[in-house]
């Protein structure tokens, strides 16, 4: 048990045998402590065995570092940028005239690169995984022929393990997500196919989500998912997770709310059963021409990820998630490097709202016709 008044370098010592070299203020000790505890666990024990870790010296550096952490051969000895422990508590700010508390989880995703090796001991990835967002990617306690016999009827030899990559992405992903929404009711099982094999209901598409399917549902992410930028896989990350609280925790009330903010309506004869005349107000091509279900992953993607996207392409989708899914919680897009364009008028603008579309047929019965397309803005 750690003595009364314990300084946070004694305990992250004690409990995570991490020993801080160099200078460290009280306050960046802090943060790299609630760091290791949000990672590892708070149980001394426990903390040490799911993330396998041994002694090593962490020191703070000045320098920008990609990945803000770095580790030296041996593993005995990690050096940190000072910039992942700017806001690592949280601390209080304002934004647009409302008090709350502002914090950065650039630390708490350097210690999951440092313990998981960036994703190579997929044995403690899958620990953080499991305790923090209540998944697992072990599938051999149900089976995958059991795990799949309500979807796609298949064994194991049509999935492989994730790639340390994508490991990482994935946790960065949900652990960027506000806490009430890490963990899910139904989402148990992160499956990964096979590299280059297409799905064998969806074709080519880069994952599947199954959250009504069992009581202990699953995930599924093709090789597809990562093909892109690593913007794109946590986007899809948050994106097919929020198909679960769509399908398993959101009441009827919330989801009629949102159908309202882009105009759904049923129309059985597309293809998903919904449609929209509205053009605009979507993140995406994507969540536009599918579903409320699909507009709503999209947008949660982007509010956690891309806010100012999700801002310029519709205020009151925006002021909804602010009000009614995340508890309070905002994002800011803050890069280390950044430069001003000196403009006297603002570049920043909302996009247009289409206010007719006219399209008009010169010609007679027997004469070439022209057509004179017209389209009005607002």
């Amino acid at each position: 048990a750690g003595a009364a008044g314990e300084d946070a370098r004694a305990k992250v010592l004690r409990v995570y045998l991490v020993a801080l070299g160099g200078k460290w203020d009280e306050h960046e000790a802090q943060g790299l402590l609630e760091a290791f505890e949000t990672v590892c666990g708070k149980v001394p024990a426990e903390a040490a065995k799911d993330c396998g870790l041994t002694h090593s010296t962490w020191t703070v550096s000045e320098a920008m570092i990609p990945d803000d952490v770095v580790v030296a051969p041996g593993g005995s000895k990690v050096t940190v940028s000072r910039l992942a422990l700017v806001n690592a508590l949280p601390r209080k700010a304002s934004y647009d005239g409302v008090q709350g508390t502002v914090r950065s989880k650039r630390m708490q995703h350097g210690v999951m690169r440092v313990v998981t090796d960036w994703g190579h001991k997929p044995e403690v990835a899958d620990k953080i995984l499991n305790r923090m967002f209540g998944a697992t990617l072990d599938v051999s306690g149900v089976g995958m022929t059991k795990l799949t016999e309500a979807t796609t009827i298949e064994d194991g030899e049509r999935f492989m393990k994730f790639k340390p990559r994508e490991l990482m992405l994935m946790l960065e992903a949900w652990s960027d997500m506000p806490q009430h929404m890490h963990k899910v009711d139904g989402l148990r099982y992160v499956t990964r196919r096979q590299q280059g094999i297409n799905h064998p209901l969806y074709g080519r598409t880069t994952a599947v989500s199954w959250p009504t399917n069992l009581d202990q549902s699953y995930q599924e992410y093709m090789d597809y998912s990562f093909n892109d930028d690593s913007y794109t896989a946590r986007h899809l990350f948050i994106h097919e997770k929020t198909h679960f609280f769509w399908g398993r925790q959101w009441d009827d009330k919330l989801k009629h709310r949102w159908e309202k903010l882009s105009g759904w309506e049923r129309e059985e004869d597309t293809a998903h059963g919904w449609l929209t005349k509205r053009a605009t107000p979507f993140v995406s091509g994507y969540g536009s021409r599918n579903s409320p279900d699909e507009d709503m992953a999209e947008s949660t993607a982007a509010y956690v990820l891309h806010p100012n996207l999700l801002q310029a392409r519709s205020q009151s989708k925006y002021k909804f998630f602010v009000d009614a899914m995340m508890h309070g919680v905002r994002y800011l897009e803050k890069p280390d490097v950044s430069f001003k364009v000196e403009d006297k008028e603002s570049s920043y603008r909302l996009p247009a709202t289409v206010r007719d579309v006219r399209i008009s047929v010169v010609g007679g019965p027997k004469e070439d016709k022209a057509e004179k397309p017209g389209v009005s803005f607002k």
